[in-house]
């Protein structure tokens, strides 16, 4: 009974641990292509990043344009732009290889369940290994 209860602790302290994350996720920021020479920098839940600044590449990596979104989140490049990156300086950071549709991402809700599965699986291989130490014991 006492290992269920430690047991159950463990995962109550790891569920706390990850609750925080949850507004961390809440704004993964996106570059979208809008046409050709012009891309839109959003966040996943459609807002604006209207605070963006974007560094455009070459394909020799050197820096051709810099300079910050305007009201509606877009932005011009080059037609020789090969790369982009966006940052709104709070920790929000997107990357775009010019010619790619968008950025697509696993839907948050599969990456949280596969997080959660793997956690329950290490946490029962640690169960089933502490339970067979003390039956040997």
């Amino acid at each position: 009974m006492i290992q269920d209860k430690g047991f159950k602790v463990i995962v109550f302290c790891l569920a706390l641990l990850l609750l925080p994350a949850a507004p961390i996720m809440a704004h993964l920021m996106l570059i979208e292509p809008v046409e050709d020479g012009k891309i839109q920098v959003v966040f996943d839940d459609d807002t604006i990043a209207s605070n963006a600044e974007v560094t455009v590449y070459n394909e020799n990596d050197e820096k051709i344009k810099e300079g910050e979104v305007d009201e509606n989140g877009k932005f011009s490049y080059p037609e020789e732009a090969e790369f982009i990156v966006a940052d709104d300086g709070l920790g929000h950071r997107a990357e775009h290889a010019v010619g790619e549709d968008s950025n697509e991402q696993l839907p948050r809700e599969l990456t949280i369940g596969v997080v959660l599965v793997v956690l329950a699986l290490i946490a029962g291989i640690f169960k089933y290994r502490s339970s067979k130490n003390q039956k040997s014991s």
